[in-house]
């Protein structure tokens, strides 16, 4: 009022000046307040208006959501009053913009909200209606609310819901845009009035007297601070920034307009404090969701059963896992009691039991502990399983969940190991052996039976002591002890010794033991008597030395019987040369000369007359010469005789040089060349070669001396030439071949092979050739080639035999060392 007053007495004395132009700012400021009652009463509600409409959306889904997750018909009835919000916030809406002549963008937006509301009404009633009937019948199956399951069917339902809220929320959100510019579109409107007013006003004070210029100061100063704040909130209102207030206080019809412009501002803000606690409580019911989902999931697909019972007893959550180990569907199972996954002699105490822990409340001893009890499959079939327990509360109402494994197969690894565990401790004491662990520190820790026996004492004493002391008498390890070098290279070690302390001979060995990181531990020590052995093995040794005596001598036999055969051989040359050259001079004509003589004597006087003149004595001189040719003809076959005679007698001179030689220093291991010893041996047995038609070819490589006992050498090759010669009588004289071949195939070894092509060997027979009393000959003894394999073992050499079967010939080679050094020969 004192605004006004001061209004009356400016105009009163300045009427003639200013009049006209004060009419002029009072309209001003009548379009001004009417400008800013306009935002007031229409756009700010409208905006409003629109915010709780999209509010009851966001509600209306959230309420329909609960109402599937949780149930509740508290839930499905806030859903559907949010639903009729929004129905009557449209209507209202639609009633203001049809009388409003100046919304006719807002109409044809309201129409497409009308349409979209629809639909989202349509959508939501549909969705209630499907898990209002679904948890209806869940009721009635289980008796009890499940919410660890909701079909595909209201999930893809419900997937429509959102589609269709975000549809009616983005329609919103257009015609809430429409409303803010037509707000921000007044609200400039208001400033331009502003702006205008302030200039009319200012015009008056420029053109009042003096008087009115006090006046004038004071109207601006009670009107244009407000109205320039006024002016400032509304842009900034206009740029979408709703944290400005105006503080200016009055009757100034200007500052009343602040105050609702503070009140639009205020409610705005809260409008959209609103808005966005929905949109948090619609994300945090996502976030919900997806975490029940999780949940649902990592239930599922656990290895471990998971069971929940309510307070009735029955099953309210059977998982997959659930399902395989009892071989029951969780359709089956749901909303029944716990008792059928029980062996029969379990059912009977257990509701009491579950009765008793729900009405008490108290803690039983067997939450929170892992237990093996016996349960019962589908076909019957008990096992045992191990289970957890533990209880809760959800809505005031208790709740036990188990989580339960099968253990059947690690029962039967346990009684496996169990039982190999004893299989193990009967035969560690049952061998007879002499068997003991030891530590690193020379400790025992473990004896068989056999081991305590042996020392007057049992396992459990010796576990402990020191194995010094109990088995050696000493304070350390002997020199020989094994475990020390186990302990020290990880590697298996024995030794053979002679204990005084038990008065045998013992093999002793030792194994490393290692712990999970590899480090060496312990030892498996492992005792062995041997005294038996020893003593046949002494035996054997006498035994082994008189058969070495026995084949040496039957070899010089064999030897010398070769001899004296191929000496024969030669003897028999001679004979018949000697039978030949006597029948030659028997047979000679030299008697024919003699009777010639005689008769030439006779006509010794008339000899002349006698030789041309007389029939007879014609006939001496041709036949002198027929004889001097048959003579000299006879001379030459006796000079031929007389030569192999010779020649006989040369061979039986080198064959028994060579047997001069054999007999030389039995057993002595000399360089010798392979290829002389071959070629003497080939000497001996020319003869017989030579009278059975045999080829003999020589296949020489350049080979090293060898090292080895010549009489040794002799003796095989004389073995293996004799064979070859009686395994090719089977074969045609023009197909007799004996090859000798010279060798080196490894090294340090020279190798003399002796092939026929005769009878050859059967396959079975091929194992037994060297066998003592193996022999295919009729008069055999079976010793030849066993003496011959001894012989070329003992020379450090050996001797194997080859053949293709029956009627393919055989091979006989033999390898010997090769003297470092030696020469080659071609």
């Amino acid at each position: 009022m004192k605004l006004i007053y001061r209004l009356f007495i400016g105009f009163f004395s300045v009427v003639l000046l200013t009049g006209f132009v004060g009419l002029i700012g009072l309209d001003a400021v009548d379009k001004l307040g009417e400008a800013v009652r306009r935002i007031e009463r229409d756009n700010i509600p409208h905006t409003l208006l629109l915010e709780s409409i999209t509010g009851s959306s966001h509600e209306a889904c959230v309420q329909a959501l609960r109402f599937a997750l949780r149930g509740g018909e508290a839930n499905r009835i806030k859903a559907l009053e949010a639903l009729g919000e929004i129905q009557s916030g449209l209507q209202e809406y639609s009633g203001i913009v049809q009388n409003d002549p100046n919304r006719g963008e807002a109409k044809g937006r309201e129409r497409v909200v009308q349409e979209k509301a629809a639909a989202f009404n349509q959508t939501m009633r549909s969705y209630l209606a499907m898990n209002e009937g679904y948890h209806m019948e869940r009721m009635k199956e289980s008796g009890s609310f499940s919410p660890d399951y909701i079909p595909q069917v209201a999930m893809d339902q419900e997937n429509s819901l959102r589609i269709a809220k975000q549809e009616l929320i983005t329609s919103l959100d257009s015609l809430a845009r429409i409303e803010q510019r037509n707000l921000r579109d007044f609200s400039q409107s208001a400033a331009e009035i502003a702006s205008k007013t302030k200039l009319l006003i200012l015009a008056i004070a420029i053109g009042a007297l003096i008087f009115a210029v006090f006046q004038g100061i004071a109207v601006s100063g009670s009107i244009s601070k407000p109205l320039d704040n006024l002016v400032k909130a509304a842009m900034e209102i206009g740029k979408g920034n709703l944290n400005v207030s105006i503080e200016e206080k009055g009757d100034v019809e200007i500052v009343r307009m602040g105050e609702a412009l503070n009140r639009m501002i205020q409610n705005m803000e809260e409008s959209k404090k609103r808005l966005i606690d929905i949109n948090e409580l619609e994300s945090a019911q996502e976030a919900l969701r997806k975490s029940e989902n999780l949940l649902q999931t990592l239930i599922n697909t656990t290895r471990d059963a998971i069971i929940a019972i309510d307070q009735t007893g029955r099953i309210t959550l059977f998982n997959h896992a659930g399902e395989k180990m009892f071989q029951r569907t969780r359709d089956e199972m749901l909303g029944q009691p716990l008792e059928p996954l029980m062996p029969p002699e379990f059912r009977k105490n257990h509701p009491q039991y579950l009765r008793s822990y729900f009405s008490t409340g108290k803690p039983d001893a067997a939450m929170g502990k892992i237990l093996e009890l016996p349960a019962m499959r589908g076909d019957g079939a008990v096992f045992p399983m191990e289970i957890s327990l533990s209880s809760g509360e959800a809505d005031s109402k208790s709740f036990v969940v188990g989580i339960a494994r099968d253990i059947s197969e690690r029962k039967r690894t346990e009684e496996n190991i169990i039982r190999a565990k004893k299989e193990w401790e009967r035969t560690f004491d049952a061998v007879p052996d002499l068997i003991a662990i030891i530590d690193s520190g020379h400790k025992i820790v473990r004896v068989n039976k056999a081991m305590a026996a042996a020392f007057g004492t049992t396992p459990d004493k010796m576990v402990g002591a020191s194995c010094t002391q109990v088995v050696h008498c000493t304070s350390g390890p002997p020199d020989f002890c094994p475990h020390v070098l186990s302990l020290t290279d990880g590697k298996y070690h024995d030794a053979e010794v002679y204990d005084d302390n038990l008065g045998a001979h013992l093999h002793v060995s030792t194994s490393p033991i290692r712990d999970a990181e590899g480090v060496i531990t312990a030892s498996v020590h492992i005792m062995r008597d041997i005294s038996d052995r020893k003593r046949a093995e002494a035996e054997l040794a006498k035994t082994h030395a008189k058969l070495i005596e026995t084949a040496r001598q039957i070899g010089m036999a064999e030897v010398a019987t070769g001899v004296l055969h191929n000496v024969g051989n030669v003897l028999n040359s001679v004979n018949i040369s000697t039978e030949v050259m006597q029948r030659k001079v028997k047979d000679s004509r030299i008697n024919d000369l003699m009777e010639v003589m005689n008769l030439v004597k006779e006509h010794e006087d008339s000899l002349p007359h006698f030789l041309f003149h007389d029939s007879q004595g014609r006939e001496i001189l041709p036949f002198l010469h027929d004889l001097s040719l048959h003579l000299a003809e006879e001379q030459n076959a006796l000079l031929n005789e007389i030569n192999e005679l010779s020649g006989y007698t040369s061979h039986i001179s080198e064959i028994v040089k060579t047997q001069q030689e054999w007999s030389k220093v039995p057993g002595l291991v000399e360089p010798l060349s392979l290829k002389d010893v071959v070629e003497e041996v080939l000497t001996i047995n020319a003869a017989g070669l030579k009278r059975n038609t045999i080829q003999v070819v020589r296949d020489y490589q350049p080979v090293p001396d060898v090292a080895a006992d010549r009489r040794k050498l002799t003796q095989i090759l004389m073995n293996l030439v004799s064979n070859a010669g009686h395994a090719l009588n089977s074969t045609a004289e023009e197909e007799r071949i004996l090859t000798v071949s010279l060798f080196s195939d490894s090294p340090g070894f020279t190798s003399v092979r002796v092939t026929d092509n005769g009878e050859g060997i059967a396959k079975e027979n091929m194992s037994r050739l060297f066998r003592y009393g193996f022999t295919t000959k009729k008069k055999g003894h079976g010793f030849g080639l066993h003496s011959c394999a001894l012989a070329a073992q003992e020379m450090g050499g050996s001797l194997f035999a080859e053949s293709e079967g029956p009627g393919q010939g055989a091979s006989f080679t033999m390898r010997i060392p090769s003297n470092d050094g030696g020469r080659k020969d071609a």
